[in-house]
C-alpha cells in the first residue's frame, strides 16, 4: 500500500479547523512576456580549495532551470558576454524572484558559489535592470556560521542585466514556461503539530491489529514522529511537538502525515493525508478529523479511518520567543546538499 496522489479531486477536501482565520489577500502579478537576459562577468569569485574556479551561471525560476551559461575554466574574473531570451507567463504572488547561482564545475560535481535574487515584480516594473550585484553566501553549514548574518560574507559580484519586454504570446521557436508551475514560497516560522487520537484503522497483522505511530513529513524529510502505540486500531497519542521551518518551497509542497503500523522490521503505510503548505500558511491552522486513505498496488484508494489532529504555523524570526529551543529544519540546508550532489545535472526534471 502506498499514499495515494496529491491533489486528486476525486478525493474529499481537507477538513480544515473552523476557527482558523481567513485566507489573507494575495497580491498577484500577472507575468506576459520575454525576459532577455545578459550575464556579463562575475569577479571576486572565492576559491574552492587551492585552485581556482571553473565557473558558469544558472538562471531558475524556483527550482526550474531556465537558462545556463558556458563553463570558463580556471578563473576567478570569468567574462561571459551571455545572451539569451526566455517567455515567461503566469500568475503568481509578487513576491516570487529569479535565482542567478554561480557554480564551480569540478570533474563529479558543482559547487555553490554565490548567488543572487532579484524579484519578478521589479524586473516587470522597471522593464530594464542593468547592475553589480553582490554574490550571496549559502546557509550556514557549520555551528559556528549560524551568528552571521545575510550579506556579511563578501563572495564575489555579478554584472547582470536584465529586459522585460511585455508580449501576449511567445514568438515562434523561443523557450516558453508557465511560472505559475513552478511558484515557491519562502518560509521561516514555527510549526506546532497537535496529534490526539486515529479511529476505526486498517488491519496491520493477522491478528487483526496494528501497532500504529505518525511520521510528518516535508519534502521526504522527517519532521517529527509519535511514539508507537501498541495492538490497537483506536490509538490516542495526546502527541505535542513544536519544530522551527525555513527555507524556500515548492507552490506545491505538502506537509504529509503517515499513519504506519510498526513491524518487526520496517513499518507498513495504513493511511495519509497530505496538506499543502500554502494553505496552513496562508490560514495559520488547519486541524479536524481527517479521513485516512491507501492506495492498493492496483491504484484503487479507499479510505480507512480517521486521523483526530491539528497544525499550525506562525511566522517567526531567529531567537523569538516561539522559537525556543524547538528543533530546526532548514530546507535551504537541505536544497543546498542536494545542489552539491546534483549541480552538475538538470536537478529540475
Amino acid at each position: 500500500l502506498t499514499r495515494p496522489p496529491l491533489f486528486n479531486p476525486s478525493y474529499p477536501p481537507l477538513l480544515s479547523s473552523p476557527s482558523s482565520p481567513p485566507s489573507p489577500a494575495m497580491t498577484v502579478l500577472n507575468v506576459g512576456g520575454i525576459f532577455k537576459v545578459s550575464i556579463d562577468n562575475c569577479k571576486d569569485l572565492v576559491r574552492k580549495g587551492s585552485h581556482k574556479s571553473d565557473p558558469y551561471v544558472q538562471v531558475s525560476y524556483g527550482y526550474k532551470k531556465l537558462l545556463v551559461t558556458p563553463e570558463i575554466g580556471n578563473t576567478q574574473f570569468p567574462v561571459w558576454k551571455f545572451e539569451d531570451e526566455i517567455y515567461l507567463h503566469g500568475k503568481v504572488k509578487d513576491s516570487q524572484v529569479l535565482t542567478f547561482t554561480v557554480w564551480d564545475k569540478e570533474l563529479l560535481l558543482s559547487a555553490f558559489n554565490g548567488k543572487v535574487d532579484i524579484p519578478l515584480k521589479h524586473i516587470v516594473d522597471e522593464k530594464t535592470i542593468e547592475k553589480t550585484y553582490k554574490l550571496e553566501a549559502e546557509a550556514h553549514e557549520d555551528e559556528e556560521d549560524k551568528d552571521k548574518k545575510k550579506g556579511d560574507e563578501y563572495i564575489g559580484t555579478i554584472d547582470l542585466k536584465i529586459e522585460y519586454i511585455p508580449q501576449e504570446t511567445a514568438p515562434a521557436g523561443m523557450k516558453e514556461l508557465n511560472i505559475e508551475n513552478y511558484k515557491n514560497e519562502p518560509i521561516h516560522g514555527v510549526l506546532d503539530f497537535d496529534i490526539k487520537e486515529a479511529t476505526k484503522l486498517m488491519k496491520g497483522d493477522k491478528m487483526g491489529k496494528s501497532d500504529p505511530y505518525v511520521v510528518c513529513k516535508i519534502t521526504k524529510h522527517k519532521i517529527t514522529t509519535t511514539p508507537v502505540i501498541g495492538n490497537t486500531l483506536y490509538p490516542v497519542w495526546k502527541f505535542t511537538d513544536r519544530v522551527v521551518v525555513k527555507g524556500v518551497l515548492l507552490n506545491d509542497t505538502t506537509l504529509d502525515v503517515e499513519v504506519r503500523d510498526k513491524d518487526m522490521i520496517g513499518s507498513d503505510l495504513i493511511g495519509a493525508i497530505a496538506i499543502p503548505m500554502t494553505e496552513l500558511m496562508e490560514k495559520g491552522e488547519v486541524g479536524g478529523n481527517f479521513p485516512l486513505y491507501v492506495k492498493d498496488k492496483k491504484g484503487d484508494v479507499s479510505e480507512h479511518g480517521h486521523l483526530n489532529a491539528t497544525f499550525k504555523y506562525k511566522k517567526s524570526f531567529p531567537g523569538s520567543a516561539d522559537e525556543g529551543d524547538a528543533k530546526e529544519v532548514d530546507f535551504g540546508d537541505l536544497q543546498a546538499k542536494k545542489w552539491k550532489k546534483e549541480g552538475h545535472k538538470d536537478y529540475t526534471k
